[in-house]
C-alpha cells in the first residue's frame, strides 16, 4: 500500500477507502493519539483491527486495491486462489480468533483444519515463516 499510495495510504481519499474502513482508520488514529504516539504507516498497520484487513479484501476493493496492490501481499498463494478465496480464508481465521478472544467454546471445531488453514495462509505470504511457525507450533501434538 505504501509503495503505491505513499506513507499516508490509510487516508481514505488516497487509497479510495470507504465506510467502514474509514471509521476503523479514524479509530486507530484516535487510539494512537490517546497513547501520544505518532500517526505513521507502521503504527497504523499495527493498530488497525483484524476486521480491517478482512474488509479491505472485500469485493468492493477488487479493482482499486486487490489487482494492483494487495494481491502482492500473498505472493505464494496458488494461482487459482483469488481475492475472494484469500478473504474467505482470512475471515475464517478472524472468526476463530474472535471465538478464542471472547472465551467461547471451540472444542466442537475441527481444530486441525483451523491450524492447517493458518499455516497455509502464512505460506501464501512467506514459505519460510510458515515452515518456522509449523516447526514451533505445539497445536498438532496438543490435539492428539
Amino acid at each position: 500500500m505504501r509503495d503505491v499510495f505513499g506513507d499516508g495510504w490509510y487516508d481514505g481519499r488516497v487509497a479510495c477507502l470507504h465506510y467502514p474502513l474509514t471509521e476503523m482508520i479514524n479509530k486507530a488514529k484516535a487510539s494512537l493519539q490517546k497513547d501520544k504516539k505518532p500517526i505513521e504507516a507502521g503504527r497504523m498497520v499495527a493498530e488497525l483491527s483484524f476486521g480491517f484487513w478482512v474488509t479491505i479484501l472485500g469485493p468492493k476493493y477488487e479493482t482499486p486495491l486487490w489487482r494492483p496492490v494487495l494481491r502482492h501481499a500473498f505472493p505464494h498463494r496458488p494461482p487459482r486462489q483469488e481475492r475472494k478465496d484469500v478473504q474467505g480464508a482470512l475471515n475464517a481465521v478472524r472468526r476463530l480468533r474472535n471465538r478464542v478472544a471472547h472465551h467461547e467454546p471451540i472444542l466442537h471445531r475441527n481444530l486441525s483444519e483451523d491450524h492447517e488453514l493458518i499455516i497455509t495462509m502464512i505460506q501464501w505470504i512467506s514459505p519460510e515463516m510458515s515452515a518456522w511457525v509449523e516447526a514451533q507450533s505445539r497445536v498438532p501434538e496438543l490435539l492428539l
